[in-house]
């Protein structure tokens, strides 16, 4: 539940630290700021530039995206017809002393009207926010669920003297915070920060099509199977381990269902699920792909009889949307923060442990055919009507608006301290 001091806004209440631009003097654009633009790192990489390019579609704001990227050059612009890239190079001990780097960062910022910086605990942050309160530029800050208490408690004690350095004074200085969810809304105020908080999911571009034959012609041992997918970053976080236990424990019920686990591999976790399933005695019931992308990645979705995220930390997750999109039913727990998948009767939400994934499985491959099918079709329903990232970016534009000295957002929940 929310902190009882936080509570929707209302017209009367201003912005603290907003600058409102001579519209003469300052276009109407934004500056997307993250660190990395590597697919496997994860949503982020993937979310903002898609954002951006979607803001601009919008018509009203003109925005570009601003990667600090491990090995980029000093400075180099992609344009296309609707978005601009601009890729600095990444290095915390680099943008210290590399004082004329900190100037083309000024010059990019000072084009912007409003600064938008996703992601916490890297220089990007530190950077961004110093030259924006240098330019009085406002700016907005998405922790991308970097606040939740179990991101907080890995490397606990890095984190709490790098807040105490940087990062406390960098969000205090945001004209406004974004949240992804109606928790992180909690999270925000459990780390203190009394700046008003809009909540703005991340939204997604719907394919054209998702055919399950791209997947299926890169892996035909997989035909006429019920798949069981995990699509994301093999990392503990995201709970693979649990899914691989629970499946061991009821495969044999099942001999028609597989497990597919798809996705980057992070600090050799692959290796380590690998070994699991081997332990178990289920390794020949449980397939890893590795990454994928494109068509192949649509076509997994397609495929699937059913998708489960066992998260024990998430954000929100695209990949959840992209399941929803392709009218898979999902099983996701509870840290996924997508309580709508209970409301709509989209999938099922367990608690992050071996017994309640298994469950969920067992519940959902007993289900008929038509069940789980009308189960996914309400699903894609949720997420065309209420997630796609046009509708998404018009949030997002209005939030910028008002930060500019417009009038509150009409379909954006705002709160304050």
């Amino acid at each position: 539940m929310i902190d009882n001091s936080a509570k929707p806004c209302s017209p009367a209440m201003s912005v603290p630290n907003a600058v409102i631009p001579d519209p003469v003097l300052r276009r109407s654009a934004s500056a997307e700021v993250l660190w990395g633009l590597d697919p496997k790192r994860g949503g982020i990489t993937a979310a903002v530039p898609a954002l951006s390019a979607a803001i601009s579609n919008n018509g009203r704001i003109q925005a570009k995206v601003i990667a600090f990227v491990p090995g980029a050059p000093r400075h180099r612009t992609r344009r296309t017809a609707t978005s601009e890239m601009i890729t600095l190079p990444a290095g915390r001990i680099r943008w210290l002393g590399d004082f004329r780097l900190k100037a083309e960062l000024e010059e990019t910022i000072a084009e912007a009207s409003v600064i938008h910086i996703h992601g916490l605990w890297q220089e990007h942050t530190i950077t961004a926010s110093a030259v924006a309160r240098k330019l009085h530029v406002p700016y907005i800050v998405s922790a991308h669920g970097m606040l939740d208490a179990r991101a907080l408690r890995a490397k606990r004690w890095k984190k709490e003297i790098y807040a105490a350095v940087f990062e406390r004074g960098n969000l205090a200085g945001a004209a406004a915070l974004r949240a992804l969810t109606r928790a992180e809304v909690d999270d925000y105020r459990r780390f203190g920060l009394k700046a008003p908080i809009a909540v703005v999911p991340n939204g997604i571009a719907f394919p054209e099509s998702a055919d399950p034959q791209q997947f299926l012609i890169k892996f035909p041992e997989l035909a006429n199977r019920q798949l069981i997918l995990y699509l994301g970053r093999l990392h503990p976080k995201k709970g693979p381990d649990l899914l691989i236990r629970a499946w061991s424990r009821i495969a044999t019920r099942f001999p028609d269902a597989h497990l597919v686990v798809a996705g980057p591999d992070e600090g050799n976790t692959q290796a380590s699920l690998a070994q699991l399933a081997r332990h178990l005695g289920n390794a020949d019931r449980i397939t890893f792909t590795g990454m994928l992308q494109g068509e192949v990645k649509w076509g997994a979705f397609a495929a699937a009889e059913v998708f489960v995220l066992p998260s024990h930390s998430e954000g929100f997750s695209v990949a959840v949307l992209e399941a929803m999109t392709c009218t898979r039913p999902v099983i996701i727990t509870r840290p996924c923060n997508f309580p709508e998948v209970e409301e709509h009767r989209a999938g099922l939400i367990v608690k992050p442990n071996e017994s309640e994934i298994e469950r969920a499985l067992i519940e959902m491959l007993t289900l008929s055919a038509t069940e789980r099918d009308a189960m996914g079709a309400r699903g894609g329903e949720l997420v065309r009507s209420r997630y796609s990232l046009a509708s998404v970016a018009r949030s997002m534009t209005q939030t910028y608006e008002w930060l500019l000295g417009g009038s509150l957002p009409q379909s954006v929940e705002v709160y304050f301290a």
